[in-house]
């Protein structure tokens, strides 16, 4: 994260932001296992994944949301 800094906190923010739409279509509130390591990723494996999804939360509740303005 950088040390937190302003333009880090934007792009993890942007990361989370991008299984926003996952979430909803496709794997309705879960997010796959596994992606393909380019963006636009492609989602393998698992369709719902319960580690996926608390990963992103965690991700956004501890190292983005606090350090938003």
């Amino acid at each position: 994260m950088h040390r937190h800094d302003k333009a880090a906190i934007r792009s993890a923010k942007m990361m989370c932001e991008v299984f926003e739409d996952h979430l909803h279509d496709g794997c309705i509130n879960g997010i796959a296992e596994i992606f393909d390591g380019e963006f636009a990723a492609t989602s393998r494996g698992c369709f719902t994944q319960a580690w996926s999804v608390g990963e992103v939360l965690r991700a956004y509740t501890v190292d983005v949301l606090p350090y938003l303005d």
